[in-house]
């Protein structure tokens, strides 16, 4: 591991905006196809009731990946590991992705029609021009019971989100605010990975 250096988190339009504190950016190499520059994109403080909930994510390519990120995640966070209630509740998917063949393609739109496929691939949305293989996926709960299932639920299946790593911490403080907490968790994660520029 080598060449850590901070750097405050970004914003949605990739300006400089320091949300929470400094974050930091590592360059590590794992010997796979690993991204040699890891970005963690934050999420605004999302707010209920006097608990805060923040989302970060970066991106991931294999299940090693997540295991290097979350140790450089404790070690690089150790203020909020000490600190939040529940430091890392997250949710991890990885995968190959391949095109489609034309027939994947027509099986996928909704006139099946081979004639129309030049016709309608224009307009058939990315999502339906690829596939992911090799997947593997997981959640942790942090001591949140239920809430890393939901966090990939709202985040990662809603957005059909793969190759990503979305962790959301909780502090907990004043009155408890009960299943509005899995909400607030999703909300954290889905603006980290919209700032990240993942989804609109």
């Amino acid at each position: 591991m080598a060449g850590i250096w901070k750097i405050r988190c970004l914003s949605r339009l990739g300006h400089w905006k320091p949300v929470w504190h400094s974050l930091n950016v590592h360059r590590y190499s794992t010997g796979t196809q690993a991204s040699e520059n890891i970005n963690w994109y934050c999420s605004d403080i999302v707010k209920l009731r006097g608990s805060e909930f923040q989302g970060r994510h970066i991106q991931v390519h294999s299940e090693q990946e997540v295991k290097e990120a979350l140790k450089l995640f404790a070690q690089e966070h150790k203020r909020v590991m000490k600190k939040a209630s529940h430091p890392a509740i997250y949710a991890w998917r990885t995968g190959e992705k391949v095109e489609l063949s034309e027939e994947e393609i027509l099986q996928n739109t909704l006139n099946p029609d081979s004639k129309q496929l030049k016709k309608k691939k224009k307009g058939i949305e990315p999502s339906k021009l690829h596939k992911y293989i090799n997947v593997s996926q997981g959640v942790e709960d942090g001591g949140e019971r239920r809430s890393g299932q939901d966090l990939f639920r709202r985040v990662i299946q809603r957005y059909e989100l793969y190759n990503v790593l979305v962790i959301v911490s909780r502090w907990m403080r004043g009155s408890t605010i009960g299943p509005s907490r899995f909400k607030c968790i999703g909300d954290a994660g889905t603006d980290s990975v919209r700032k990240g520029g993942l989804i609109s």
